[in-house]
């Protein structure tokens, strides 16, 4: 199953919420890396919005931290957590 077809098989938001999670997890984005809402929506070929959604989720979650400008950065985390 390719990544167009997993993106139909769930929400938009959800798709980029597990892409972005997975990516952080196994370190493909590093600590303290900017994360463009932009970039993020043309790798997935979605639209901004359910990447910010999911961004969003993900704060709530203590992967990312808002940035004093607005963006997003992944928070780092140890091995342990």
């Amino acid at each position: 199953m390719n990544a167009k077809d997993k993106r139909n098989a769930v929400t938009a938001q959800d798709f980029a919420y597990r892409f972005i999670k997975e990516e952080i997890l196994c370190f493909r984005l590093q600590p303290n890396e900017h994360l463009s809402a932009l970039e993020l929506a043309n790798r997935l070929e979605i639209s901004r919005t359910p990447i910010r959604e999911a961004l969003s989720r993900l704060e709530q979650d203590g992967l990312v931290t808002k940035g004093g400008s607005g963006g997003f950065y992944v928070r780092p985390i140890s091995l342990k957590e």
